[in-house]
């Protein structure tokens, strides 16, 4: 099967000849310095609405949405699907979050099960090399300390392989609405960078810098994952864990 160009554009006679049940949709951009406000959010939440649409002419009956931690404001509080605000200011999440809306709307017209999923801060082997972690490890490989713009933000940082643990458990459970993937566990971006450099054995390029970061309260992104938990997911990856996961495999 060739790959198809867009996302509005796939063989649809041969996915009709195998009748799925479930789609994931995880095609997205996430180039880091252009996703943000790429004028291909818009084209991308019109072509993943006609998928929607076209899968469930052919048979499909859940259909899980990968959407993001930014469709939220930052807090202080853990964020929860069902009472934090939301307040998407970049073109990629207005896009995640108003496409959220039109599968909610269609999912009710065409009795299709819908899933939504807000992913918070996904890391792991094979992600792109400019990504934060990647840049990172790069960096102190090479003897020097990148010049982070926000130490104290805090993340939600969830290993690639948690992640898909949870969207696989949203397709075997059938369970519908929207849930956030996040481990519950704030970190500081310098945090994350004391640990790659202590993996790295460069913690004295940290070490001479300013010891203590303060948390941004106004810079906080961080899961309630209770509805998650619920249905019997839990975390396989302390962040410790998972950064140490790009040695087993050549980091990018």
């Amino acid at each position: 099967m060739e790959k198809p160009s867009r996302l509005n554009d796939l063989p649809l006679d041969l996915i009709s000849s195998f009748k799925p049940e479930v789609a994931v949709h995880c095609a997205w951009i996430a180039t880091p310095d252009i996703y943000a406000d790429s004028i291909e959010n818009e084209v991308l939440r019109s072509q993943s609405i006609e998928l929607f649409r076209a899968l469930s002419f052919h048979g499909l009956k859940h259909f899980i949405g990968c959407g993001t931690c930014a469709e939220y404001a930052p807090s202080p509080f853990a964020l929860d699907e069902d009472h934090s605000t939301l307040e998407p200011s970049s073109r990629y999440a207005r896009a995640k979050h108003e496409l959220h809306g039109d599968l909610s709307s269609a999912a009710l017209e065409l009795s299709v099960r819908l899933t939504w999923a807000r992913i918070f801060f996904p890391y792991g082997h094979g992600e792109h090399p400019n990504r934060l972690i990647s840049t990172l490890f790069r960096s102190f490989q090479e003897g020097r300390r990148e010049n982070l713009r926000s130490r104290g933000a805090v993340r939600d940082y969830i290993h690639v392989e948690d992640v898909a643990s949870a969207l696989l458990l949203f397709a075997t459970s059938h369970a519908t609405g929207c849930f956030n993937i996040g481990t519950g566990e704030g970190v500081t971006v310098g945090e994350v960078e004391a640990e790659v450099a202590r993996l790295c054995s460069r913690s004295e390029l940290v070490e001479a810098a300013p010891r203590f970061v303060a948390r941004s309260s106004d810079d906080s992104f961080v899961a309630s994952n209770r509805k998650l938990r619920a249905l019997g997911w839990t975390p396989r990856y302390k962040l410790s864990e998972g950064l140490a996961t790009y040695w087993k495999q050549p980091a990018n």
